[in-house]
């Protein structure tokens, strides 16, 4: 598996927008999100843009930490959004190439790094009970399980990490 120095976030760009939209409209992924369905390229465009623009909001590449950036290919992508108080909430997808190795645990154990360095006392994120290899990530990246919740009929998994 990977450690937490073998990933690196780094912030998102504009050329970036493809990429995520990608990984957003993979079938592999998006049945497990939270909206299940694909997304149309003018509908990312302005959120993209919304979130680059958003101050509360923090929205990085994973790539590989070792060889040069021209080399580096994406791994993920992944996103803090600054609630009230010192909380955010973190969100994130693994390239299906980068998923089983450790990748988003990586990702997480930086993430927090960052959300310190940013003033985050408190990450929380939400999980889906049918994507267990999710739910896993967290709890190997040092979240908490807090509570199922209910939404509209569905469940999903509270899990919440201090970072202070």
């Amino acid at each position: 598996g990977m450690n937490a120095s073998s990933v690196r976030l780094r912030p998102a760009r504009e050329k970036d927008s493809a990429l995520i939209l990608a990984w957003r409209n993979d079938p592999t992924a998006y049945r497990r999100y939270f909206q299940a369905r694909p997304v149309d390229g003018r509908e990312h465009a302005r959120w993209f843009s919304a979130r680059l623009r958003d101050c509360r909001c923090r929205l990085f590449i994973i790539e590989p930490a070792r060889g040069g950036s021209a080399s580096a290919r994406p791994l993920g992508q992944l996103r803090l959004e600054r609630g009230p108080g010192g909380d955010a909430q973190v969100s994130l997808s693994v390239d299906a190439r980068g998923r089983g190795r450790g990748t988003a645990t990586a990702a997480l154990r930086a993430a927090a790094r960052a959300a310190r360095r940013w003033g985050v006392k408190r990450l929380r994120a939400r999980t889906l009970p049918d994507n267990p290899a999710s739910t896993i990530a967290f709890l190997k990246a040092g979240y908490r399980f807090v509570r199922v919740e209910r939404r509209k009929g569905s469940e999903s998994y509270l899990l919440e990490q201090g970072v202070l």
